[in-house]
């Protein structure tokens, strides 16, 4: 394949390196002779000019120079973003990356109008973020630049040279999916490209194939290649790439041959690796390839011949060696033994040094029994080779390596002893230095020792274990919120085990991030993860599912048999907290036993007094005090703080009141009280409430009464004198209760309970029948205190105070504010009810039909038996006067037809009705009508036994038929008067009607 040749510019570029030295004597005398000369001042495009001169020349320090005055003179010029496109070039071309970096970028923030200027920029960038090895950035920076010089007809170079260095940059980052498909857009247009980028190419793709395993590919290109057109060395390399992948394939034969050939052409370091791969195959395949292992030997002795210092044993070892290593390397433990055992007794030191170190790796890789004392035999193994090694590298891998069967063993002072011992640390001995320290509560020491520079990067980022370490470290130095950040990195990787999953969920609980905690956990299978995930669920206060999983922890037998401390520790939290849950579930009984048997069992625990105080509450929630008393003394005697102490008093001193004790209540509260602090006052409020509690009032009301007095007692003397008013109240001594207000008002005329005083105080003056005093005092209230709590209930009892009094308008006021400020309560108390009645009081009703129509309405009027009564009643109420006579007609109409259904019930009460209806037909000349009434009121009221109204009703029919000429009936009727009442009134005058009649 041809080549193109490279552009006039390179050449120029070439020539100018050879000679830039005298150009650069020449530059020096020309700005010499233009300082001694004093030319005039550089106007813009003059400055430019010569910008644009010195970049085409190459003198790119000039052009530094030059870029450096024009943007002191002309800052705001339309040419300098093409100015500082050079000045960065030109920085990158004299190596002042970092200077390039910020020079380049600068121009990427001009407007993006000048899309060339652009993308020039990032492929310059791309270049030194390259040479800088910011391999993500030069990507990024290759992409934007080919993408932009697909516009460009005249920047096809910059587009294939940003392909290119962004394949070089994929494959430095591993990422060889992106790098595979620009490498192979370079092979397949190889006469855009250089040869050195074109041969460069080829090896990264064949690289490329091997690491992603695409032997296929591998095979396929090869074939592809002129193999004549690369140098020897390239060609080579080509040919060890593509006999590795005949080997991964299959084709033993060819790879052999391959093989062959390159040891006996390729230069040493291939040639070996080739030997190495050849031996192989003829160890494995050696009937298929009828070649005796040792031939390849033979012909690597006849290779390396030619080198002055060659020396077959000496290399046979070498190669046995490094064979045994690629194979301890792979995981291949038994072919790795093998080699080593292969190296000859009279091996260098170097080489038998090196060996014994394998050799003891191999006991703990591919020994017997447990890995501590596989471990331990590696150790004294290379014990017993330290002393007789004179080289200071591999000293300090025994000692390296000696630190690592240390930590294996737990052995972690010896760990850390063995590591002080290697002259330079790696970051791999330094790992198990910090995991020695961690292990040995030196958390800082370790976070110290992660953090050690190695290399130019901290030992932490070395590899996962390492990372992992890092992590679980800075959760237990506190710092949660770093260790999260690391460990959900890691777990993105798949890179973190269940146990280190199991320290990620404990940091995200510690920094309250219980959701993820909880999504963490349910990637955990150990039982250990059911402890957490409750956990989580507790803090989530999700109560139920709490209890549920610490439960099913508890339950579970492999926790239980666990002998850890860490899972005992577990075990007896997941006990307090279940029985936290089941308190906060109002599992009293359950949350008791399992509270009480955490304290009890685990007294030095931080969470013992906690246990008690709450098992105590739940005792008392479930009404049995015995347990609570037990309780809250155990929690007393727990109490190892001030704080803790005092609430256990006050917890105990409310249980022993409670269950009816309370001389026990006294007897704790009363030497606490004698002290004049905020606690003894404290204990003063609850021992006058046991007091109260056994009615011993006077007790309770001198312990207030001290209270109030003590000076160091603001808040609580305030209380306790309003307590003494409330107290007095509470037993119904209004005439004490109204004075200890009134002293509680003219000491605190603004304090905290000078509306309830005012309240109370106008209760009391009610109560005494001082319905004056008390109005006067709901007013004061309500004027001076209008936001008040108890602005309602003074509202309603002024309503009550001035109906009673007949003060019908200033009830009525109060009704309707009671009705607009608080609707919804007044309506539920028929407190419109009442203002119908207090508005019909003010236009002069009768107050008795006002009262009998509230209870008319109130009892269902006309669809209950009560509320009929109550209509009966009303309906006589309204006949007592003539203009509300028709009234009462009316509402006996309706309510007799449905007495007479009900008549067994409501005879006497039809009765009425019907009496009331006659005199109404009477009055209006309907007698015959009147007559009837008469009668069925008889009946009614004989049913009754009301027999003086049945004469009455019976007297009234015999007028009404007289009235109305039915002289028969009228004289009928009289004589059943007078069978059924001869000793009345009434027939006495029936009998002068008839006799008239007669």
């Amino acid at each position: 394949m041809m080549m193109k040749n490279s552009t006039n510019k390179k050449i120029f570029r070439k020539t100018y390196r050879e000679l830039r030295p005298v150009i650069a004597a020449s530059f020096l005398i020309i700005s010499v002779f233009s300082q001694l000369t004093a030319a005039p001042a550089k106007t813009e495009n003059t400055l430019f000019a010569e910008i644009s001169s010195a970049y085409e020349s190459g003198f790119y320090p000039g052009v530094v120079k030059y870029a450096g005055s024009f943007k002191k003179q002309f800052s705001h010029s339309a040419l300098t973003p093409k100015v500082m496109l050079y000045e960065g070039e030109s920085l990158f071309r004299i190596s002042r990356l970092d200077e390039a970096t910020v020079v380049l970028k600068k121009v990427l923030d001009y407007d993006d109008s000048d899309k060339l200027l652009k993308l020039k920029a990032n492929y310059w960038l791309g270049r030194t973020s390259f040479e800088q090895k910011d391999y993500s950035s030069a990507a990024r920076f290759f992409y934007d630049s080919a993408e932009k010089s697909k516009s460009f007809e005249t920047e096809k170079d910059v587009y294939n040279s940003s392909i290119y260095y962004g394949a070089k940059s994929f494959a430095e980052l591993k990422n060889y999916s992106e790098a595979e498909k620009l490498l192979e857009y370079v092979v397949a247009n190889g006469n855009n490209f250089t040869h050195s980028e074109y041969e460069d190419s080829v090896l990264l793709l064949f690289a490329s194939y091997e690491s992603s395993k695409d032997f296929k590919k591998t095979q396929a290109l090869y074939k592809k290649l002129p193999q004549d057109f690369f140098s020897a060395q390239a060609k080579h390399k080509i040919m060890f790439y593509y006999a590795d992948a005949l080997n991964s394939l299959g084709n033993y034969t060819e790879a052999y041959g391959i093989y062959e050939n390159l040891i006996e052409n390729a230069e040493a370091p291939l040639a070996f690796q080739s030997l190495q791969r050849a031996y192989l195959i003829s160890v494995k395949y050696r009937e298929e390839l009828k070649k005796e292992p040792s031939k390849v030997l033979v012909s690597a002795k006849e290779k390396f011949s030619g080198y002055s210092d060659f020396n077959y044993t000496d290399f046979i070892d070498d190669f046995y060696l490094r064979l045994g290593i690629d194979f301890y390397n792979s995981g291949n433990y038994q072919d790795s033994s093998a080699c080593l055992k292969e190296i000859s007794k009279e091996a260098s030191s170097y080489i038998a040094g090196v060996k014994d170190l394998y050799q003891a790796q191999l006991i703990v890789a591919d020994g017997f029994g447990p890995v501590q004392t596989r471990a331990s035999e590696a150790e004294n193994f290379l014990l017993s080779k330290l002393n007789s090694v004179k080289d200071k590298d591999i000293k300090d891998s025994y000692c390296k390596q000696l630190a690592r069967f240390a930590g294996l063993q737990e052995k972690w002072q010896d760990c850390i002893g063995y590591v002080s011992k290697v002259t330079v640390p790696d970051s791999a001995c330094l790992y198990w230095k910090a995991f020695a320290e961690q292990n040995s509560d030196k958390f800082e020491q370790a976070q110290k020792t992660l953090e050690t520079s190695v290399n130019g990067s901290p030992v932490w980022e070395n590899s996962s274990e390492s990372e992992c370490l890092y992590a679980v470290v800075l959760a237990q130095n506190g710092k949660n919120r770093e260790a999260c950040r690391i460990f959900s990195s890691l777990e993105k990787q798949e890179k973190l085990n269940e146990k280190m999953r199991l320290n990620y969920i404990r940091a995200l609980i510690e920094c309250s991030d219980n959701d993820e905690a909880l999504k963490i956990a349910g990637r955990v299978t150990s039982p250990v993860a059911v402890y957490y995930k409750a956990l989580a669920n507790f803090n989530l206060k999700n109560w139920k599912e709490s209890k549920e999983l610490f439960q099913n922890y508890l339950d579970s037998s492999d926790s239980a048999s666990s002998a850890n401390s860490d899972n005992a520790n577990q075990r007896a939290f997941a006990l307090f907290y279940l029985g936290f849950a089941q308190f906060r579930l109002s599992e009293f009984n359950e949350a008791f036993e399992n509270l009480f048997d955490f304290a009890g069992s685990n007294p030095k625990s931080s969470l013992a007094w906690y246990a008690y105080f709450t098992s105590a509450s739940a005792a008392v929630y479930a009404g049995d005090f015995f347990k609570a008393q037990k309780a809250s003394e155990a929690g007393l005697s727990a109490a190892d703080t001030v704080q803790k102490k005092q609430e256990s008093v006050m917890q105990c001193a409310s249980v022993y009141s409670d269950s009816g004790e309370g001389e026990k209540a006294e007897k704790l509260l009363q030497p606490y009280f004698k002290q004049n602090n905020h606690f003894g006052n404290q204990c003063g409020f609850a021992l006058a409430q046991v007091y109260e509690r056994q009615e011993k009032i006077k007790e309770a009301d001198s312990v207030y009464a001290t209270l109030s007095s003590r000076k160091n007692n603001a808040t609580l003397a305030e209380e306790a004198l309003y307590r003494r008013g409330e107290l007095y109240y509470s037993v119904n001594d209004y005439k004490t209760s109204s004075q200890r207000f009134s002293d509680y008002l003219s000491r605190y005329s603004s304090g905290k309970f000078s509306d309830g005083a005012m309240y109370y105080k106008a209760e009391c003056l009610r109560q005494m029948n001082q319905g004056d005093k008390a109005a006067l005092q709901y007013e004061l209230l309500l004027n001076s205190i209008p936001k008040t709590t108890y602005r309602y209930p003074a509202m309603k009892n002024l309503c009550i105070l001035y109906r009673d009094s007949g003060n019908y308008e200033e009830s009525l006021s109060y009704a309707q504010k009671m009705l607009s400020e608080f609707p919804a309560q007044a309506k539920e108390e028929k407190i419109d009810i009442q203002e119908k009645e207090l508005l019909k009081l003010v236009k002069g009703t009768d107050s008795r039909i006002v009262a009998k129509l509230s209870e008319y309405e109130k009892n269902g009027g006309l669809k209950t038996e009560s509320g009929r009564i109550a209509g009966t009643e009303l309906a006589a109420l309204y006949a007592e006067k003539e203009e509300t006579f028709e009234q009462a007609a009316a509402l006996a109409k309706q309510i007799l037809p449905l007495q007479k259904k009900n008549l067994n019930a409501e005879c006497g009460f039809a009765a009425e009705n019907a009496f009331l209806l006659a005199k109404h037909e009477r009055t209006n000349q309907k007698n015959k009508e009147s007559a009837d009434l008469y009668l069925e009121a008889a009946e009614y009221f004989r049913m009754s036994g009301k027999n003086p109204e049945a004469a009455s009703s019976l007297y009234g029919a015999i007028e009404a038929f007289d009235a109305s000429g039915n002289y028969g009936d009228a004289k009928e009727t009289a004589d059943l008067l007078e069978k059924l009442y001869p000793e009345s009134r009434q027939n006495i005058a029936a009998k002068r009607i008839i006799n008239r009649m007669e």
